[in-house]
């Protein structure tokens, strides 16, 4: 029960964050560790991934890759493979990192 309204809550705060701006999939992740959930970090992890995924398929975002600090698009042609990498809420050694994008 409490996962699926935390899936419920995280899917709504991302479509609203994507009506305004990018969102990092980090920030999918960290969403979930402020939140009232309480959900072990494992799970909060799939859960953060299982919505950016969604979000994908259903052609709601686009996946990108931004650069740290300055929040900028520095690829466009991401693969949706890239979502189930194990390091997808760290960003690179360049500070690139995983966002979300509205279509």
């Amino acid at each position: 029960m409490e996962e699926s309204a935390a899936a419920q809550w995280l899917m709504q705060e991302a479509v609203d964050h994507l009506r305004e701006d990018n969102l990092g999939v980090y920030e999918l992740l960290w969403l979930l560790r402020g939140s009232t959930f309480e959900l072990a970090e494992d799970a909060a992890e799939r859960l953060a991934r299982a919505t950016a995924v969604e979000l994908v398929s259903t052609h709601s975002a686009k996946l990108v890759r931004m650069k740290w600090p300055t929040n900028e698009i520095t690829s466009r042609d991401v693969p949706d493979t890239e979502l189930y990498a194990d390091n997808i809420f760290e960003p690179g050694e360049t500070g690139a990192y995983l966002a979300l994008t509205s279509t």
